[in-house]
């Protein structure tokens, strides 16, 4: 079973269907019922609850059922069966048949039956979230309830007790006897190592036991728990060898993933990702809302990694996002407001302890700076309380998520639509992160052998403050190269700000802190909180991704698939340094540049075509045989352009201004690559014990000379699940 999805909102409306309003397909002749079942919970969702024993006694049963109603199905199954059946939630529970009544004496007067007691409770999962629709039955009938939304239940037990079953999708069924009334708390356990789960691999899925290769799967239901923009920002210690770094603690900036370690010194480490069957390097994830993933898979090993050629060399994650669902429109909502802060600051010297540091260092200087020029003593900066810079730049900052989803269809057309707006602010002054995605997927069932679908996913979001070295493309500060970010270079001047004067200046007023000027070289002079108020750092983002395929089931166990997609993303970074900024200020403005700003715009453009035809078919019940062969094209280009004005007269136009200044750089480039690859993969298994994988790709890019385009990039691996192995039963 799949695991149930939780998610902690504020508001949620879901209108759903009643059990017989489903449909089902299904065309099979003389099966076991077993079959037939696996084929309706798969279509449905609905859980089958029988005694396996009693699968010996039923009859094999022929079904020829196009888009149906469930209960028709249901009659066909049943009929001329030992069996009977009832529905409870979402659960369909079999009982066997009512046999012949025997003889009776009626002479012999019965004794009545003791009236039954009642049981109430509430059943949780293991973080105490209420189960709604959990089936609680009287073990071995057909007797029972369902969960209300508060995971109450109230359920009537035979006098002398009987045994109570509870079974939920994807947690583990619990048993429990119950002899007297009372009431019950009850914690489901989700299953583990589930063998039978499905995970996506490169160009196709696999039952996780029959996989060969290290793949990671991710607990969606976990990463939504937590309030966080993007999903790598929840991913850290969840997925064993996947490793998560933030760059610079920017709301909105990318977090570094390394997946078993780094492979190289000097050059990017980052996984290649792969977004509904779109291969993207260098994805921002802050644009995905992570409530719109459906499934996170994580491609660790060469074995695994090999099918996607070079760009697979350090690791790949396989991202699914969610579609329409079979039934009446479900909407859904979710909301809520946090708050973040510094949760330590640095302790720094108070005005006493200030002072009496500049006595040990300079006597002669600093009496005549802080004691006798202000008639004070060593004792008065006692009583007197300095300026801690960091009490001004750091803040309570408040964060929000909205997100609605519409999601629905039928058996031929399924259809979702989804908004979500997301803020965040900075835990330093004049910083944040906005996000506005919508998202939009249709799934069109064209007949029997024909399916097409296509998603749109449009985002644009707005980052500004003190970002990293790496996206502040900021030249006109000429503080932030080297080794030292934007960011570090701030806080070393908020811990080096010295806290008190020695006369009544308002160290918060001014950029510039004179008296901290020695020798005509500056020395923390700079104030950090004048400087974070006025100056203009941001990064304006646009992303569109469109992704269409198509579906082709050419004869019975080959299947043909088409992919298209473009992404377009679109960059925007702004900056402008009035004259209350280190970098616009005349004293401490480098080679007379003044107030500065620059404006620079970039362009990527990514397009790719993906095409595979897959055999998959068993032999005898026990040689299961998949075969991929497929053909992949991608195209990228790349464009900038952008300009740097010094010496802009009049800042108060701010950034629509730099006209008016003296251009002192103007950049352009671009730039185009594109890859041809021809793959393929075998996969075998015997009595699903004995797993072999072969891959097979060779790439072609354009990054290369004409005689070295061209790479191969085979791999092999085998298993032995010897936990099947008679002998160890």
């Amino acid at each position: 079973m799949k695991l149930a999805t939780i998610i902690l909102v504020a508001t949620c409306i879901s209108v759903s269907a009643s059990t017989y309003s489903q449909k089902v397909t299904i065309s099979e002749k003389d099966v076991p019922l077993e079959k037939v079942f696996k084929q309706m919970k798969k279509q449905t969702g609905y859980v089958f609850f029988y005694d396996e024993d009693w699968m010996k006694q039923a009859k094999k049963v022929t079904v020829n059922a196009v888009n149906l109603p469930m209960e028709d199905v249901l009659k066909i199954c049943f009929k001329n069966q030992p069996l009977s059946f009832s529905v409870i939630g979402k659960t369909i529970v079999l009982e066997q048949s009512v046999m012949p009544v025997p003889k009776v004496n009626f002479e012999e007067i019965p004794m009545p039956l003791p009236p039954p007691f009642t049981v109430t409770g509430k059943i949780t999962d293991s973080e105490g979230v209420p189960l709604e629709g959990v089936s609680v039955l009287l073990k071995k009938t057909s007797k029972g309830v369902t969960t209300l939304k508060d995971g109450s239940f109230s359920i009537q037990v035979p006098q002398g007790g009987d045994v109570l079953v509870f079974s939920y999708a994807g947690f583990e069924n619990t048993e429990l006897r119950v002899t007297k009334p009372g009431a019950l708390n009850i914690k489901l356990r989700l299953k583990e190592n589930n063998v039978e789960e499905v995970v996506v691999v490169g160009y196709g899925s696999a039952r996780k036991k029959d996989l060969t290769g290290s793949v990671a799967s991710v607990a969606v239901a976990d990463i939504k728990k937590a309030p966080v923009a993007s999903f790598e920002e929840a991913l850290g210690g969840r997925v064993a060898g996947v490793q998560v770094t933030s760059q610079s603690g920017q709301p909105g900036d990318g977090f570094q993933i390394a997946i078993r370690g780094n492979n190289s010194v000097t050059q990017d480490n980052s996984p290649l990702y792969v977004i509904d069957g779109f291969p993207i390097e260098g994805f921002n994830n802050s644009l995905i809302n992570p409530a719109e993933i459906e499934s996170i898979d994580i491609l660790k090993d060469a074995s695994a990694t090999a099918i996607y050629g070079a760009r697979g060399a350090n690791g790949v994650v396989l991202i699914t996002t969610k579609k329409g669902k079979e039934g009446p429109p479900q909407i859904n909502f979710q909301s809520y407001l946090g708050t973040a802060k510094v949760s330590k600051s640095i302790p720094l010297l108070n005005a006493h302890e200030f002072v009496k540091l500049q006595l040990e260092i300079s006597p002669t200087t600093a009496t005549q700076q802080y004691l006798t020029r202000s008639a004070k003593t060593l004792e008065d900066y006692k009583s007197i309380e300095g300026v801690d810079m960091q009490d001004k730049i750091f803040r309570t900052a408040p964060s929000s998520n909205h997100y609605i989803n519409i999601r629905g269809g039928n058996a031929s057309t399924k259809y979702s639509f989804s908004g979500n707006i997301f803020q965040q602010d900075g835990v330093i002054i004049n910083s944040g992160y906005k996000r506005y995605q919508v998202n939009t997927s249709i799934d069109q069932k064209i007949s029997q052998k024909i399916k097409v679908g296509l998603n749109v996913a449009y985002t644009t979001a707005r980052t500004y403050g003190t970002i990293s070295a790496a996206n502040a493309q900021d030249a006109s500060s000429g503080r932030a190269g080297g080794s030292i970010s934007p960011s570090g270079f701030l806080m070393y001047n908020v811990w080096g700000y010295r806290p008190i004067t020695g006369t009544t200046e308002d160290l918060t007023e001014e950029i510039v802190d004179p008296e901290a000027i020695t020798g005509g070289v500056l020395a923390y002079n700079v104030n950090p909180y004048v400087q974070l108020m006025n100056e203009l750092k941001e990064k304006r983002d646009e992303n569109i991704i469109i992704n269409s395929n198509f579906d082709w089931t050419v004869v019975k166990n080959l299947r043909f698939r088409s992919t298209f997609g473009i992404n377009q993303v679109k960059n925007v970074f702004n900056t402008f340094n009035n004259s209350k900024t280190s970098s616009g200020n005349p004293i401490t403005s480098p080679n007379g540049i003044l107030v500065n700003g620059s404006v620079e715009n970039r362009v990527v453009n990514n397009w790719s075509n993906e095409n595979t035809l897959t055999y998959s078919n068993v032999f005898h019940k026990i040689h299961s045989l998949n075969v991929l062969a497929g053909f992949s094209q991608q195209g990228n280009t790349f464009r900038s352009n952008g300009f740097r004005a010094i010496q802009v007269p009049n800042e108060s136009l701010g950034i629509s201004g730099l006209d008016e200044g003296t251009v002192s750089a103007i950049t352009s480039g671009s730039s185009l690559w594109q890859l041809r690859s021809f793959l393929g993969r075998v996969n075998y298994a015997l009595n699903s014990k004995y797993l072999f994988t072969a891959n097979f790709r060779t790439d072609g890019s354009s990054r290369f000379s004409e005689s070295n385009r061209w790479a191969y990039f085979p791999s092999g691996s085998v298993a032995w699940r010897f936990s099947d192995e008679k002998f160890l039963k």
